[in-house]
């Protein structure tokens, strides 16, 4: 997923989602483990919400307990006509807290709304369309693959708020307890407070203490302890939510797309070019210093995949380029693919050199079977108007953009491919 400002994309990041890195200076691999030991932060660090329930909170009668009362909140929120709600939270590591909060509205499937500065979801007509409020120009719209949740999953994106899956009767409710970190979290406790009814859900990666209304079983509130993905043992982040979902009898989506024009993917979107127009030329050298032309390539379908060695979801995606790369060859089809380091500088006094040392040692030892090119200082990618990596582009043999793919997708090659076949195949 790609958003389009650095404060979303950090929450992003805190959530634990996989996305595009972003352009940045003098910032670590996000994937890299942390080197030093907790130290002065263990101090800081959040406490698994289960280190609170006593022995007797979490015995098979309690478990019993949170799971009736884990079906009545789902009950209730499926049995609601429409629903409204102002849904909040605030991620908390030993490095500071971080806020955020959509303007939420559900109705029976295939009707909804969220909001919040960044992003907007319209559900509606049979369509799902997302606007991002600083592109004028352009939303994207899709249309509804058997229920929102699954058209956002076939998008690779996740929202925080449970509200979308729990209104969902063909996924399992559950599955809304992941927010977007956990695996399979499964009912480990239950309290009586005077909060409300305290459920608490475990998992290997962390756990949530979900509170729900003793009267109308909605949810209040809840509060996330994980440990991310690479982090040191003992390394943990807190996310607390807040919520107050409202039954309404009746309720709207309103949707207006002004003048933007609809596209159908995200990664036209968020680019300054869309599928249809010219691809942007470029003369760039490959890591041996060789200068390369796109015009050299036309007649060609020309895929290119935008890379740096700090980016960890370059480094899972560019495998699938590489096989790509080795199925066209052996089917020996008129198709070139070309990766292209970018913001590889990680400060401004870089050297050009040790840049170019970094990207060709990393290239050399993965031995991939299809050439680099460098764009240094990023002024390639910026034509495109992408706001992080990876991000591969297709382009047709008659020179315009085909295809555009944002962020690492463990099916990336198989879509290529059927794209290539797709446009060799009006030639």
């Amino acid at each position: 997923m790609m958003l389009t400002t650095a404060r979303a994309a950090a929450t992003v990041l805190a959530l634990g989602l996989a996305m595009p890195c972003l352009a940045q200076d003098g910032a670590p691999d996000p994937n890299a483990p942390m080197a030093d030991p907790l130290g002065a932060l263990a101090g800081q660090m959040p406490a698994a919400n289960a280190a609170g329930f006593k022995d007797g909170e979490k015995d098979a009668a309690s478990v019993a307990k949170g799971q009736a009362a884990f079906d009545a909140m789902v009950k209730a929120f499926r049995d609601a006509p429409w629903m409204t709600d102002t849904f909040s939270y605030t991620v908390k590591t030993p490095m500071g807290e971080q806020k955020d909060s959509f303007d939420v509205v559900v109705g029976p499937e295939g009707s909804m709304q969220i909001k919040n500065e960044q992003m907007e979801f319209y559900a509606v007509d049979g369509k799902l369309n997302m606007i991002v409020p600083t592109n004028e120009k352009k939303y994207l719209s899709l249309p509804i693959d058997g229920s929102v949740a699954k058209t956002l999953s076939g998008m690779g994106m996740e929202l925080p708020m449970p509200h979308v899956k729990l209104r969902d009767a063909s996924v399992p409710s559950m599955s809304a307890m992941k927010l977007m970190v956990l695996q399979e979290p499964k009912i480990a406790g239950f309290r009586s407070g005077a909060a409300g009814n305290e459920i608490l859900l475990t998992d290997e990666r962390g756990d949530v203490l979900l509170v729900t209304d003793a009267k109308t079983n909605l949810p209040s509130s809840m509060k996330l302890v994980f440990s991310p993905e690479g982090a040191p043992p003992g390394f943990t982040v807190g996310i607390d939510f807040a919520m107050a979902p409202k039954v309404v009898e009746k309720g709207t989506v309103a949707f207006s797309a002004g003048a933007r024009k609809a596209v159908s993917s995200m990664g036209e979107l968020e680019t300054m070019v869309g599928t249809g127009d010219a691809a942007p030329a470029f003369s760039l050298k490959d890591l041996e210093g060789k200068s390369v032309e796109l015009a050299s390539f036309k007649g060609r379908v020309v895929v290119i995949d935008f890379w740096a060695t700090w980016c960890g979801p370059c480094r899972k995606g560019l495998p699938l380029i590489d096989k790509v790369a080795k199925w066209a060859a052996e089917k020996k089809l008129p198709v070139t693919v070309l990766g292209i380091n970018t913001w590889e500088e990680q400060g401004p006094d870089d050297a050009e050199e040790a840049v170019l040392a970094k990207a060709k040692d990393f290239w050399t030892k993965q031995a991939f079977t299809f050439p680099s090119l460098r764009d240094m200082g990023g002024a390639y990618i910026k034509q495109y108007g992408f706001n992080g990596i990876p991000a591969t582009v297709v382009i047709g043999p008659d020179g315009t953009i085909a295809q555009i793919h944002s962020g690492f997708a463990p099916t990336l090659d198989a879509d290529l491919q059927k794209e290539i076949e797709a446009l060799l195949a009006k030639k």
